[in-house]
């Protein structure tokens, strides 16, 4: 399971960069495509003793549509995403597919999501709920938009509990 994710997540990052440069490169509107890595922190102290105390995340999120808000609230818009992540080290790893609602108010987001994770741990595999919160700053300067991000993802379930939670700092990139 640990290659075929960390497969999985490179294959990704890749191939998201490739379509959002190669529209970028187009001068096409936005693809809504969000590319972000970084780090990320385990809560439980026995998983920090049996792996390390920082671990790689990455992950790619893709904008399905925009939410109306009502009138009063200038500026802020909001919209639903998909998205897909992997964090983990040696024998701990966990690929979050989720639903997400985001918001943006000025420079400032924020976002929820949940949905399914694909766990793994030294003595079995699960599919799991997963949930991430984070909030975040962009800096819309220039001709890729990018931003830093921080929060917490975790993973309920049967035998999973909290091996699988923590905090994250990541950065990245909007095309």
């Amino acid at each position: 399971m640990r290659k075929w994710t960390s497969l999985l997540a490179v294959a990704a990052l890749v191939t998201g960069s490739a379509f959002a440069t190669e529209a970028k490169t187009q001068g096409t509107e936005p693809t809504g495509l969000t590319v972000r890595a970084g780090v990320f922190f385990p809560s439980e102290q026995t998983v920090r003793d049996a792996t390390a105390d920082a671990w790689f995340t990455a992950g790619l999120e893709y904008k399905l549509g925009d939410i109306g808000v009502p009138n009063y609230t200038t500026g802020y818009r909001a919209h639903w995403s998909i998205s897909a992540d992997y964090y983990g080290q040696d024998d701990f790893t966990a690929v979050p597919v989720l639903v997400n609602y985001v918001g943006h108010a000025n420079q400032f987001h924020y976002s929820a999501g949940a949905g399914v994770t694909f766990a793994s741990l030294p003595v079995e595999d699960k599919t799991v709920f997963g949930y991430r919160l984070a909030i975040g700053l962009d800096f819309n300067t220039g001709k890729t938009p990018f931003f830093v991000e921080g929060g917490f993802m975790g993973a309920a379930g049967e035998s999973v509990d909290t091996n699988l939670n923590g905090f994250f700092l990541v950065a990245g990139l909007n095309f």
